[in-house]
């Protein structure tokens, strides 16, 4: 994942920042960050922060 945001933003173009990686790689990095995604929403609604992002 940091290696494609770094190529998006160098160049700008989300289709140039697609790495070819298998697909269970890609789905699970995918899966990963949908989970950070719902524990955040989910700390932000109950008040609970066990981290906070910068």
């Amino acid at each position: 994942m940091a290696l494609k945001t770094a190529v998006y933003e160098l160049a700008g173009d989300e289709l140039l920042a697609e790495l070819p990686v298998p697909v269970q790689v890609d789905v699970t990095c995918h899966a990963l960050c949908a989970q950070i995604t719902v524990v955040s929403r989910i700390q932000q609604r109950t008040g609970t922060f066990s981290y906070t992002p910068r």
